[in-house]
């Protein structure tokens, strides 16, 4: 066996081996390793400073994976922009009637039935930041279909998927096919720049999570990562984020904390009572920068005046 292994014929085997190496090892790492899609993303947040042990953990959870409805859903949203004014008019059109569906009858008796039920918090609420308790409950019931609807995503997972957006391909099976260069163009470039806005969001979340010891891959949120009863983005926590009752910890799952939020996040943006109607649109819109959301949340603001009537 030596002498078969001797000059040319060790050379030969050795490249021999060489070769079948080259072939089952980047099948070995690609199994093993290459599957971490999140790789780019855990070495973004360790180097911002979190502990490569609990980035690790976070990234490891058996239920972790990329999620792309957050990603088609906004790659939508960003294609609407592009489509020609009389269809982009259509599309305005379903958005304004999918909130007139809030001034229904009978939704506004279960808004005025809650406003009723809660009506000693959000009066102190109203008393100490001047934000009538109609538009604070419109939004509660806009946002989370009056805390029925908190989240059905995780907001760890959707904020992570939309913050590893690297490159147009990731997104061209959510292309409409015929898409023009153009346009592919100027959704790539607005996803990298969602995909920054999504990464300062996770940072947000997971410094709230780490701050009142929770698990951030069990919050619940909405599509793009928005939380609690008053479905803020986790940055706005610190912005705007109140401890309503006083106990130590903004929770915004609880009604005094959610209530005094909305408040201190219309105040901080401007509200006054002695303010036009346009004014109060233009501050409702801040919230949740949509026309038919402000326009809807200030209709059934002004239905729910008659709740105690």
């Amino acid at each position: 066996m030596g002498r078969w292994l001797g000059g040319k014929y060790r050379l030969i085997f050795l490249l021999a081996i060489f070769a079948w190496w080259g072939l089952v090892l980047p099948l070995f790492f690609s199994s093993a390793f290459a599957d971490d899609v999140w790789v780019s993303l855990k070495t973004r947040l360790v180097q911002e400073g979190f502990a490569t042990a609990y980035i690790e953990k976070l990234f490891s959870h058996p239920h972790l994976s990329l999620d792309s409805r957050p990603l088609a859903a906004k790659t939508r949203e960003l294609y609407n922009t592009r489509i020609p004014p009389k269809e982009r008019a259509l599309l305005l059109g379903q958005l304004r009637r999918s909130y007139r569906a809030y001034e229904r009858e009978s939704t506004v008796q279960t808004a005025c039935a809650y406003l009723k039920k809660h009506g000693g918090l959000l009066q102190e609420v109203e008393k100490k930041y001047g934000v009538p308790k109609e538009v604070i409950t419109a939004i509660v019931l806009v946002e989370s279909r009056m805390e029925r609807n908190i989240g059905a995503y995780s907001a760890f997972i959707s904020l992570a998927s939309l913050a590893n957006y690297s490159k147009l391909s990731d997104v061209e099976p959510h292309l409409a096919l015929g898409i023009s260069e153009e346009d592919k163009q100027f959704i790539d470039a607005a996803l990298r720049k969602r995909a920054n806005w999504a990464y300062a969001e996770l940072k947000a979340l997971i410094l709230y999570s780490l701050d009142n010891s929770l698990d951030p891959l069990a919050i619940r949120g909405s599509i793009y990562g928005a939380i609690g009863i008053c479905q803020f983005m986790p940055s706005n926590i610190y912005l705007y984020g109140v401890d309503g009752n006083n106990d130590g910890v903004i929770d915004l799952w609880e009604r005094a904390d959610a209530f005094a939020s909305i408040a201190n996040y219309l105040v901080k943006n401007g509200w006054r009572n002695d303010m036009s109607r346009k004014e109060k649109l233009r501050v409702i819109f801040r919230y949740n920068n949509s026309t038919p959301y402000a326009e809807g949340v200030l209709l059934i603001s002004e239905r729910l005046r008659g709740c105690n009537r």
